[in-house]
């Protein structure tokens, strides 16, 4: 027996993938396919499931702003992922939630995993799209290519799906100009970032944003800063972040696209990248 093989039940959520099973709906625990998975810390099957609901992965230099705090960037794999539905779950959650009609923007009542609401004043379809997650997960080896070879990550943010309650926005390039231009205005924390490098080594990643989750006053919840390799990269993620709910909804399009022409299941190994299906 190869020890390196995927477990049979890592076959089963192929195979369940494969045949139209929906990964985003929580159970009455609230738990998805994917918590679970790394519940069990089956890495195996949490590749797979990551594979069929992400919108963006890779690697990249992470930091998380702590009061007083200078920047301390960590070499991380993050992975920007559908999360669940927001009418899934307990039955007390699964009942109090609202969705607007993109058409007229009457406010309808969601029942409990119902993934589609007919609107009564303009008759338009109006699909729930699940909510977004960011996992990060630890980079001990250094690595620049493949994938994570662990289960849990170090920390899973939920995105808010309202673009009110979010802020993505890119850190100024490395370089002397920058550096002095964040001195000038008085801003240590932000200086230091266009200049530090991974305090462990790791990939490159030059191409820097910050992310702030707000609360309902205004007031920031958290704040992270990423650094990837490539600008375009950043980019895409800046759109995604903007309008999470909006990037959620596309993800949901385009996959429909795909149906038609979806290949054979693969399973995800921990040290490969897999292609999109």
């Amino acid at each position: 027996n190869d020890p390196s093989a995927p477990p049979p039940c890592t076959q089963c959520i192929a195979d369940l993938l494969f045949r139209g099973a929906d990964p985003c709906i929580a159970d009455a625990n609230c738990r998805t396919p994917l918590q679970v998975a790394r519940q069990f810390r089956c890495a195996h099957c949490v590749r797979t499931l990551e594979h069929s609901v992400q919108l963006w992965q890779g690697w990249v230099d992470h930091d998380e702003h702590a009061p007083f705090s200078l920047p301390n960037w960590k070499p991380s794999y993050l992975v920007l992922c559908k999360d669940r539905y927001p009418n899934t779950g307990s039955s007390r959650d699964a009942q109090s939630v609202t969705v607007s009609c993109y058409n007229c923007r009457t406010i309808l009542g969601a029942p409990a995993y119902a993934f589609r609401v007919v609107c009564p004043c303009c008759q338009s379809h109006v699909a729930m799209t699940p909510s977004l997650q960011m996992a990060i997960y630890p980079n001990p080896k250094l690595q620049t290519t493949g994938l994570p070879d662990t289960a849990v990550p170090t920390q899973v943010v939920l995105l808010p799906m309202s673009s009110e309650q979010i802020e993505a926005k890119p850190i100024e390039d490395p370089g002397l100009k920058s550096f002095a231009g964040a001195l000038m205005e008085g801003r240590l924390r932000r200086a230091l970032q266009s200049t530090t490098a991974s305090q462990q080594g790791g990939p490159p990643c030059t191409f820097g944003f910050t992310m702030k989750i707000l609360g309902a006053d205004g007031s920031v919840h958290c704040e992270h800063s990423w650094r990837v390799a490539k600008n375009d990269e950043r980019q895409n993620l800046l759109q995604m972040l903007a309008d999470p709910a909006r990037a959620s909804f596309e993800a949901a399009c385009a996959e429909t696209t795909g149906e038609l022409q979806q290949p054979e299941p693969r399973i995800a190994q921990p040290t490969e990248q897999v292609p999109p299906v």
